[in-house]
């Protein structure tokens, strides 16, 4: 899997540190270990209002049709008259830290403009990503957005040892750009109602504004403005800490909060739900009493701060690191990946794979149907159908059902094209029940059955009694690969593990749904026939073959972790090799019996 990433140009000074740098370079390393083919530009400027938008658009307009491209919001949000033309030949993701109007201390109109700008670059995109649930449903109800299209990456954390702290009570922390979002003022307002207690508070981060910094120099030693640290003075600062403090008026994470809980340290703080989950206090941003109140009781309740400290461990052990976050974007750019140039990228090996015997005792079955109505469920761009109309002659008329409302469209042309007649519904295709197949002489689907649940391929079934039923190209779990190498057989496994994951609760069939569908077909009366199906590449599909193996290696790697070490060597090396590859598919045929 190859994926272009346009980043903004400071993405790796050290000296103007900020949470959606570290995101995006932690995440493109991580991938590139899990076998992502990974091509970055960094876009120099002062992104989202006065960047390089040459280099922008000469980037874009280098990357070949059909691209995967992740580009980080602060660099693609501002500039829609870039961004948005590429939107049609190249597979666009955002990647929005913060939304661009969040951003505090912009004059009122030039937020409206950057809102609007927003707007059009998120609605034009193939998927928007958001780093916090709550970032987004913000996106999804700020910008309107079709929720389908907006996922979740949340960042990671690296593991880390306990803190010993100071003396456990007085020594407070802050990790954060010393800007008005970031809401030192607050912090340092709620302090003042607490002079007379023995606390100090270091702040750590890149000084904002001069007059903004100078504001906040109140409290003299007290509070320590120490600029950005990095590497062994953060982990110190960390180490001293026995209270992490932020009092952010916004955030869409707040991955600092994640680095303190790692250490255990207790956490209180604002507008960083996700992060923190229950494991410090919530209050409310930019109430400075809200946060008076805590920090008093903070220093005056050892119970409360007992209970801080233990809510702060608990959270420690639920923190998932960053090869987790890498894996959650490859889900995401799996799915964009099954793109129209995917598609179109498989659609040769696809026809020639298919079993071409199966169609005879199909058309027996219907024979005399006309005009024949065919669904076919996650049709794609409809591949399917180009190449199973013409085998099946006479009147046709074609139900195209995806969740892909561009991938239908472009379904419903090519069946035109086709010379049948079509329509296209959009929806979930495991919510199907036999009064939607009333009128219907045929129910096919390419691909597909792996990615249903033992559960739902029953409900499937049940639904298309009476149907004659055409399933081609589901994963048969072996893959033959000439050369071969002895970790073949370990990628091979982890992938079909990868197949069998539990997603959102479903556990996939993966290899096993044509064993699962046979049974369940049989027990609604059907006769089931299954053939082989396999691809042949070789060195004529070296685009094919390349594109493959590399989601084959990443979803491995994304099951076995372990395999991070040896994948990117590996992948190398047959990527150079002259590989040929058998991937073995099944084909199933379901025939209502005759009576």
């Amino acid at each position: 899997m190859t994926v272009h990433v346009v980043l903004p140009g400071g993405v790796d000074d050290l000296s103007v540190p900020s949470g959606g740098n570290a995101y995006d370079r932690r995440v493109c390393r991580e991938l590139v270990a899990l076998g992502v083919d990974v091509r970055e530009t960094a876009v120099g400027g002062a992104w989202p209002r006065s960047g390089d938008r040459e280099a922008l658009a000469r980037t874009l307009a280098g990357v070949p049709d059909g691209g995967v491209v992740l580009l980080d919001g602060l660099v693609a949000c501002g500039v829609p008259d870039v961004v948005v033309p590429h939107a049609g030949r190249l597979r666009l993701l955002v990647l929005v830290h913060l939304p661009l109007a969040d951003e505090t201390g912009l004059a009122p109109e030039v937020a409206a403009v950057l809102d609007a700008a927003e707007r059009e670059v998120l609605r034009a995109a193939a998927a928007v990503v958001g780093t916090s649930p709550w970032a987004s449903r913000r996106l999804v109800e700020h910008h309107g957005l079709d929720p389908s299209r907006v996922l979740t990456v949340t960042p990671g954390v690296d593991p880390a040892p306990l803190a010993p702290g100071t003396d456990g009570v007085s020594r407070l922390l802050c990790v954060a750009s010393v800007t008005p979002r970031k809401g030192h003022d607050v912090l340092l307002d709620a302090l003042a109602t607490l002079v007379d207690t023995p606390w100090t508070l270091d702040c750590v981060g890149p000084l904002g504004a001069e007059e903004h910094v100078e504001a906040l120099r109140r409290f003299g030693d007290r509070v320590r403005f120490t600029g950005p640290l990095s590497g062994g003075p953060l982990d110190r600062a960390y180490a001293a800490a026995d209270l992490f403090v932020l009092a952010s008026r916004a955030e869409t994470y707040g991955m600092v909060v994640t680095e303190a809980l790692a250490r255990g340290i207790p956490v209180v703080a604002s507008s960083v739900p996700d992060a923190l989950g229950d494991g410090g206090v919530l209050v409310p941003p930019g109430d400075v009493g809200a946060l008076a109140a805590e920090l008093r009781r903070w220093f005056g309740d050892e119970r409360a701060r007992n209970a801080l400290r233990e809510a702060a461990r608990r959270r420690r052990d639920q923190l998932t690191g960053w090869d987790e976050a890498a894996r959650s974007m490859v889900r995401v750019l799996v799915r964009v990946r099954f793109a129209p140039e995917w598609l179109a990228l498989r659609e040769r090996a696809d026809a020639e794979a298919r079993a071409v015997d199966l169609l005879d005792p199909l058309r027996e079955t219907l024979l005399n149907r006309t005009p024949l109505v065919v669904r076919d469920l996650g049709c794609g761009t409809g591949s399917m159908g180009r190449w199973l109309a013409g085998r099946l002659g006479g009147p046709q008329h074609w139900v195209l059902h995806d969740l892909d409302p561009r991938l239908l469209e472009l379904a419903g042309a090519g069946m035109t094209r086709a010379g049948v007649t079509a329509e296209t519904r959009e929806g979930d295709l495991t919510a199907l029940r036999s009064d939607d197949l009333v009128g219907t002489s045929l129910v096919t689907a390419s691909a597909l059955l792996d990615l249903f649940t033992s559960e739902e391929v029953e409900r499937l079934a049940q639904a298309c009694a009476g149907v004659p039923v055409l399933f081609t190209l589901s994963v048969a779990g072996r893959v033959e690969l000439d050369p071969a190498e002895p970790l073949d057989v370990e990628f091979q496994d982890a992938f079909n593990a990868h197949q069998r994951r539990v997603v959102d609760g479903r556990r996939l069939l993966g290899p096993d749904a044509v064993t699962a569908a046979v049974a369940a077909f049989e027990r609604v009366g059907s006769e089931v026939i299954t053939r082989p199906s396999p691809w042949r590449l070789g060195p004529d599909q070296a685009a094919l073959t390349a594109e493959w193996l590399r989601g084959w290696v990443a979803a491995a790697v994304e099951q076995e972790p372990g395999l991070a070490d040896v994948a990117p060597a590996y992948l190398r090396e047959r990527l150079d090799a002259d590989l040929t590859a058998v991937v073995h598919h099944t084909d199933l045929l379901a025939l209502p019996r005759a009576v």
